[in-house]
């Protein structure tokens, strides 16, 4: 679908529709500016894709969602991200940009094509997560980092959550800056910790040997994250708590199999049940009734 048809779909849609679009025509690189390390890219595009591409100027997109092959408009969507968000963050903190078509069918842009930009409202950040309730993200302008020289991924098996915890606290409170800082298995454990660390390579040789020392052991790949999320569909019940909280957290999902970004205090388990009382509901009336009165694109979330 073009992005005329989107429009002409939108303007022509009956109130309640709760239409859902899907962006994958829009999937080319707009442009990539190494010198400014910033790109922009049709929400259709592939993070794969556009991963590969940006390699070629030594540089890349620090995303690393379960399904590296999910597309741009689903990472905003669901605001999908994976282990490295403990050193690099979610997607709000690499998008500077955002073209978006409103329920009415008019494009607006947020944000700008530069990094230092201070104009207008942030809007961008009220449509990360939003699963297209407000509007339907057709592209998105991010910053890049450099790709890393070296790259080393590290785990260590615990008996109890409580002693992962404790290793957890060692290893922030040394001089050592990882960028991984994972947990997953069950609470009656055992209980696997995964970091990881990037850069020069003296650097990143130098955290190694820190690590080490602690009883981590390299690990050649990452597979704790995909595994968990594909045998679910990709999703999962999830609740958010204080990190020094998480071991007494997972203590109450007994057997059950956990994946947990430990450094940011996200967990995901089967035996969370959702608490639907929790949230600004006005607010978020508010804002459904704003961008979308007529109820013509998806509840919220």
């Amino acid at each position: 679908m073009s992005l005329a048809a989107y429009r002409e779909t939108l303007r022509s849609a009956e109130s309640g529709a709760g239409l859902t679009l899907d962006a994958a025509p829009l999937k080319d690189i707009v442009w990539h500016v190494p010198e400014d390390m910033t790109v922009k890219v049709g929400a259709g595009a592939r993070l794969s894709d556009l991963q590969e591409k940006l390699s070629e100027a030594r540089q890349w997109l620090p995303l690393d969602p379960w399904n590296c092959d999910a597309s741009i408009k689903r990472i905003i969507d669901e605001n999908l991200h994976g282990p490295r968000r403990f050193g690099h963050g979610t997607v709000r903190e690499h998008l500077i940009g955002m073209d978006i078509l409103l329920a009415d069918g008019r494009l607006i842009e947020a944000g700008g094509n530069v990094v230092k930009n201070v104009a207008g409202y942030d809007l961008m950040k009220l449509f990360v997560g939003a699963r297209q309730s407000l509007g339907i993200v057709v592209g998105a302008t991010f910053k890049l980092l450099p790709l890393p020289r070296r790259e080393v991924l590290l785990q260590r098996e615990c008996g109890t959550a409580s002693e992962a915890a404790a290793l957890t606290g060692d290893l922030l409170a040394s001089p050592v800056c990882p960028i991984v800082l994972d947990w997953h298995g069950t609470a009656h454990g055992p209980v696997n910790i995964i970091t990881g660390f990037a850069g020069e390579e003296a650097d990143v040789a130098w955290q190694l040997a820190e690590a080490a020392s602690m009883g981590f052991i390299e690990l050649r790949e990452m597979k704790h994250d995909s595994r968990f999320f594909s045998s679910r569909g990709g999703d999962a019940p999830r609740c958010s708590v204080l990190p020094s909280k998480l071991a007494d957290t997972i203590a109450g999902f007994g057997d059950e199999e956990f994946v947990a970004r430990a450094g940011n205090g996200t967990v995901w388990c089967d035996a969370i049940v959702a608490n639907p009382g929790v949230g600004p509901a006005q607010l978020f009336q508010r804002l459904k009734a704003m961008f979308d009165p007529r109820g013509i694109l998806p509840p919220l979330p």
